[in-house]
């Protein structure tokens, strides 16, 4: 009688049996092997590498895994693909995505410089800068403005230096002038 395996390490040439679910076992092979990157298979009696289908849409297939793991946050997973990073400037806070359409544009008040963002809402814009949707990095209030919040998206987030103040690009909060400095 023959046995179902669904673990590889318990399969060996003396025991032989049923090539395990996530591998195939040419005709002569000693041991069961793995489907690849991209591939899965949750079925015994695999006996080609065809025999291993491509990895479902919007999941990810560990070589050998016979069960596809939904593709992480942050990332995408055409068809029979390994999963790719969202690019920067955008983020993807859902599991099991298939397509780069699904890799949202990083909403104004924040930046997403790095590929593979999945919570946009880690990237907030500075005290002292705003940024515009899609930004590549936060841009400084200009010299003689300053601003105390975050997430801000425009320069009209800026507010003018106060008399007797002074404010370098960037600025967080006023600076008061020294003495005989100028406002």
């Amino acid at each position: 009688a023959h046995r179902v395996l669904g673990d590889a390490s318990a399969w060996s040439p003396t025991s032989a049996g049923q090539c395990p679910p996530g591998h195939f076992c040419p005709r002569g092979s000693a041991d069961p092997r793995l489907c690849t990157n991209a591939t899965w298979r949750n079925w015994t009696h695999a006996s080609s590498r065809d025999d291993c289908a491509p990895c479902p849409a919007g999941y990810e297939c560990v070589p050998g895994d016979p069960v596809p793991l939904p593709c992480p946050r942050g990332y995408y997973s055409p068809m029979g693909e390994d999963p790719i990073a969202c690019p920067p400037h955008t983020y993807n806070n859902k599991l099991a995505q298939s397509a780069i359409e699904h890799c949202l544009d990083c909403p104004r008040g924040f930046f997403c410089e790095f590929e593979g963002t999945a919570d946009y809402t880690a990237w907030p814009c500075w005290e002292g800068h705003f940024c515009n949707e899609k930004c590549d990095a936060p841009t400084p209030c200009p010299g003689g403005t300053y601003n105390t919040q975050v997430e801000q998206w425009n320069y009209t987030a800026c507010d003018w230096c106060p008399e007797d103040f002074y404010c370098p690009a960037g600025s967080a909060t006023p600076l008061a002038c020294g003495a005989g400095g100028t406002g």
